[in-house]
């Protein structure tokens, strides 16, 4: 996935899914991307509300080997860094990692991908007795300006 198709401001919707099936916020959500080093790296900053604002911070890097993405943000990551890897196609990066939530092992897959213009993020989780299940998604269309 060329990482400068992605480069510029976008707008839409995101929404926090806490547990299976059950809709915990949804608000609208801003991002700018900005690609480095020819399409392998971008940065992402993004804005949204969930029980008041959140701040965000992505950095994607893909190549023909893989894909690693670092995520940050006011709410989701409790200012920790969720580092995630993974295979890398033409449409999309498709990276996991797992995290503690007490004793218990979880596992994060995230999901970055261009569909019809838009660009989809999906973030999957799943533990000890819970299937895997959507905990976060943004649908973003492209800003004008």
């Amino acid at each position: 996935m060329d990482l400068n198709g992605l480069g510029g401001r976008w707008r839409g919707g995101w929404r926090t899914w806490v547990e299976p099936e059950l809709l915990h916020s949804e608000s609208p959500m801003e991002a700018t991307v900005s690609p480095m080093f020819d399409g392998k790296a971008a940065v992402m900053r993004y804005t949204a509300e969930l029980e008041g604002p959140v701040e965000g911070f992505v950095l994607l890097g893909a190549s023909q080997d893989g894909a690693t993405v670092s995520w940050i943000d006011t709410w989701h990551t409790s200012g920790l860094v969720m580092t995630s890897h993974g295979p890398v196609a033409a449409d999309g990066i498709d990276v996991v990692t797992t995290f503690r939530a007490g004793d218990e092992e979880w596992r994060w897959t995230s999901e970055y991908s261009m569909d019809e213009g838009r660009l989809v993020i999906r973030h999957y989780n799943e533990g000890p007795g819970v299937p895997r299940y959507l905990g976060v998604e943004a649908i973003l269309e492209r800003a004008a300006g």
